[in-house]
């Protein structure tokens, strides 16, 4: 469904809207979207206890969705509204075609990058705690962000400006005679080259699914390990791991968890996993969920879009009408873009850190 309805001789005067309600909910995304992430830039860049690697990754996926916010939304807004794009932009059209989808590939691409980082640093942090400090992702941070936006701009940008999005399109008008004539319209589309739509499927969200899928079971198994050995009162470490020295004489080591009955560790107790209360939470398990959250909220967004995109754009697999093709991918093209707004309410809601932040720098200075 178009938002305005344009015939050949429609003046502005003439445009009547016809979804309200989409209308206002979108607006509330939009400015969701806006505001809420630069509110988490400020807050990250003004506290100085935040200034780690992992809340560098989270700024990261912040601004990528602030451009979602900023470039990609209103022109999905502005060019989804019409059946002829040229109408309102005679004579910029194909670069502000080319530039919104470049930037709409660049930042959706970018969003998704961050947060395939982010689990994998949240992975780090819950498999290897004493190596954490070590590790690529911790040290050189710097460098993994620059990985993520340079990938996603050859992701993006060399793809549009070779294959182009301005396409020319026929519809039917009846214009007073009440006779039909065939009118020339261009519209700003998704670059349809087969063999890009899967190179950008791949590389833009099934690769990171995939290792974001790892990185939760991982992640989640990991935490029940720790909640077994809170209970337990012990923990095997593994000394290879987590130490420099080849010379020990031992495998592994155990220690003494302060926290809950001790349990000989050479005495096999098969009712440990039942034993385990369902109301206590570690600080690995609650990693697992916030991971699960992201990533649940992830493929919910992203799934649709992209599942379509490569079913339409390299199987060929797709509805046969041409506007309930275009509504159905602009549908789900939506659908993805609110991922950048769940985003916020996801860190803001599950990071103590930031909450306390942003009790600090706001509530604070009311009281």
């Amino acid at each position: 469904m178009k938002l305005f309805s344009l015939a050949a001789d429609l003046t502005i005067t003439d445009i009547q809207w016809q979804v309200y309600p989409i209308g206002f909910l979108l607006l509330l995304l939009w400015l969701l979207t806006i505001f809420g992430n630069l509110l988490i830039i400020y807050v990250i860049i003004r506290e100085n206890t935040l200034h780690t690697s992992t809340y560098y990754y989270i700024v990261s996926l912040a601004f990528s969705d602030f451009l979602v916010g900023l470039i990609v939304m209103p022109f999905a807004f502005i060019f989804g509204m019409t059946y002829d794009e040229y109408w309102l932009f005679p004579r910029h059209l194909k670069f502000l075609c080319d530039f919104w989808h470049s930037m709409n590939i660049f930042a959706c691409t970018a969003s998704i990058f961050s947060v395939c980082t982010i689990g994998l640093d949240r992975y780090m942090v819950i498999t290897k705690p004493i190596e954490y400090r070590n590790v690529f992702l911790s040290k050189k941070w710097f460098y993994v962000l620059l990985n993520i936006w340079i990938s996603s701009a050859i992701i993006a940008f060399p793809a549009v400006t070779l294959f182009g999005t301005v396409q020319e399109t026929s519809q039917q008008s009846l214009n007073q005679t009440l006779s039909t004539s065939i009118i020339s319209l261009k519209e700003c589309q998704f670059p349809d080259n087969p063999s890009y739509v899967l190179f950008m499927s791949i590389f833009s969200f099934y690769l990171p699914l995939t290792i974001m899928i790892y990185v939760y079971i991982k992640v989640y198994v990991a935490a029940r390990e720790q909640v077994i050995a809170l209970h337990s009162g012990y923990k095997r470490h593994n000394r290879n791991k987590c130490a420099k020295s080849q010379r020990l004489s031992l495998d592994f080591v155990i220690v003494r968890i302060h926290h809950g009955k001790y349990r000989d560790p050479t005495m096999k107790n098969e009712n440990i996993h039942s034993n385990i209360s369902r109301k206590t939470f570690s600080k690995d398990q609650k990693a697992a969920t916030t991971i699960g959250l992201i990533m649940g909220t992830f493929v919910f967004c992203w799934l649709p879009c992209f599942g379509y995109l490569l079913l339409s754009g390299v199987f060929s697999i797709r509805l046969k009408n041409e506007r309930n093709h275009e509504l159905l991918l602009k549908i789900f093209s939506w659908l993805g873009y609110t991922n950048s707004a769940l985003d916020v309410l996801i860190y803001v809601f599950t990071s103590k850190e930031l909450q306390m932040t942003f009790s600090k720098l706001f509530v604070s200075r009311r009281s």
